[in-house]
């Protein structure tokens, strides 16, 4: 796998798709190729492919509201403000090998970051977890399509798809459940604006 982003980044060949096989016909088209790959990948994670016992469990997990308000707020660690020591691990634990998302923010821009960027960036941080309101961006992903070992290229079930995200997202969901701020990441989303 680690070989597959590699190639993502630069630091490889990628192979396009420059054709599927549909039926029995070939297209070459890249807006149907892309859209082909988008349906079945989008139908491999829709809820039509689990089981009942874990698609009501999934649908209350979602819809049930976590209220992270407290009478006592700011003695509970999850209501603490993002520290900038809590920064520098997660930055330096969580991030070795992370791909840029859209936004093209490399994981070692964040890493070699000048300490007053790093106050900017804590501040950031610090106002999306206080505010709620996560960033637009962080929620996009690019997806390439990654062709699975000793496969016919010219179907598009022989892929599989990798996602790229925000580097600055990652950074933000690591650190929260990582300092008992939010059991998981999933628990903050339900409270966003």
């Amino acid at each position: 796998m680690w070989r597959d982003i590699k190639k993502l980044t630069g630091n490889g060949s990628f192979r396009s798709i420059n054709q599927i096989k549909i039926d029995n016909s070939f297209t070459s088209d890249p807006l149907l190729i892309s859209e082909i790959l988008a349906n079945l990948f989008s139908s491999v994670s829709s809820n039509s492919n689990y089981d009942d016992f874990f698609l009501t469990h999934k649908l209350q997990s979602e819809t049930s509201q976590i209220s992270l308000d407290s009478p006592f707020h700011d003695t509970y660690p999850y209501n603490l403000p993002i520290s900038a020591h809590e920064l520098m691990i997660t930055i330096d634990k969580n991030l070795r090998n992370a791909s840029p998302g859209p936004d093209n923010i490399h994981a070692s821009t964040i890493k070699n970051l000048h300490p007053n960027s790093s106050s900017y960036l804590l501040s950031l941080l610090n106002s999306i977890f206080t505010q709620k309101i996560y960033p637009a961006p962080w929620k996009v992903a690019t997806i390439f399509p990654i062709l699975k070992p000793n496969l016919d290229p010219f179907l598009a079930t022989s892929y599989r798809p990798i996602a790229l995200t925000s580097v600055l997202g990652k950074l933000f969901q690591n650190i929260l459940p990582q300092y008992g701020r939010a059991p998981t990441f999933q628990s903050f989303i339900q409270n966003l604006k």
